[in-house]
C-alpha cells in the first residue's frame, strides 16, 4: 500500500539520509498519493533533494519538485 511505501521510505531516509532517490520517491508519492498527500512536506524534501543532489539530477530530481509545487498550489 501507498502508506506503507510511505514508511518504508521514511526510515531507509532515516538510516540514510543521503539517500536521494529514497528522499525523491517518498516526496513524490507525498505529492500525487491521495493516501498520503502532503504537499508541502513534497516541497520541502524534494527542494532538500534537489539541493543535496548539487547538480548530479537526471531531470527526476526537479521532475518531483514541480510535481510537489504544483500539488501545493505553487505555480509561481
Amino acid at each position: 500500500s501507498y502508506p506503507e511505501a510511505a514508511q518504508a521510505y521514511a526510515m531507509a531516509i532515516q538510516a540514510f539520509p543521503l539517500a536521494l532517490e529514497s528522499r525523491n520517491n517518498l516526496a513524490y508519492l507525498l505529492a500525487t498519493r491521495p493516501e498520503v498527500l502532503q504537499p508541502e512536506k513534497a516541497v520541502e524534501l524534494a527542494n532538500d533533494t534537489l539541493a543535496q543532489a548539487g547538480g548530479a539530477d537526471d531531470g527526476s530530481f526537479t521532475d518531483t519538485l514541480a510535481t510537489a509545487l504544483l500539488a501545493a498550489g505553487r505555480m509561481d
